[in-house]
């Protein structure tokens, strides 16, 4: 996995979400690089870390902390971004975190963020499939669709899954869940 530090250029970009290792002083996490999440189309690279969220500012070639998003000393494990609009920019960023899933949009050239459940504190993993958000954290795994942009929305929490869920990924038409001290659990399987 490529490793960046604080203020080298994490090039090239990508369209398609890529996992990276990011080293800002004295916090530490991945990154996924997204072409279109800017404004105006620029392709933006956003790292959830142990301190909060961070996106890579190309113009400055430099890291800067995300200072309207998750409270700071908090760590974000994992991120998701929506789909592009036509326009060629994404509509919204999910996060992972430890005080729960965090929806971003831009709002003019800067980023908010809203806190889009009541009770899902400890969220290690966030995946979109189509129009649902799938949640993993020490409550399981829980899904909402539509996709959320309030904390009014409502979560339903998985019967099957409800202990501590570290990663949630796609393959092909299935969702995989790893599931602390139990393995993979495939979404629709016994």
């Amino acid at each position: 996995m490529p490793v960046f530090a604080a203020g080298s250029p994490p090039s090239p970009c990508r369209a398609d979400p890529v996992p990276v290792e990011v080293v800002l002083d004295d916090s530490q996490g991945l990154a996924e690089t997204h072409g279109g999440c800017g404004r105006d189309g620029e392709q933006v690279i956003f790292a959830g870390t142990n301190n909060g969220i961070y996106f890579y500012n190309a113009a400055q070639n430099n890291w800067i902390f995300e200072t309207d998003s998750i409270p700071a000393g908090k760590i974000v494990p994992g991120l998701a971004f929506t789909a592009l609009k036509e326009d060629g920019t994404c509509t919204g960023i999910y996060a992972a975190s430890a005080v729960g899933v965090w929806y971003g949009h831009l709002v003019g050239s800067n980023w908010k963020w809203e806190r889009v459940d009541e009770n899902l504190s400890d969220a290690y993993s966030v995946l979109i499939v189509e129009d649902t958000l799938y949640a993993g954290g020490n409550f399981g795994i829980a899904t909402i669709t539509p996709l959320p942009t309030s904390k009014m929305a409502t979560w339903t929490l998985s019967n099957q899954v409800a202990t501590l869920t570290l990663s949630l990924i796609r393959n092909g038409e299935k969702t995989l869940a790893a599931v602390w001290g139990q393995g993979v659990f495939v979404e629709g399987k016994d």
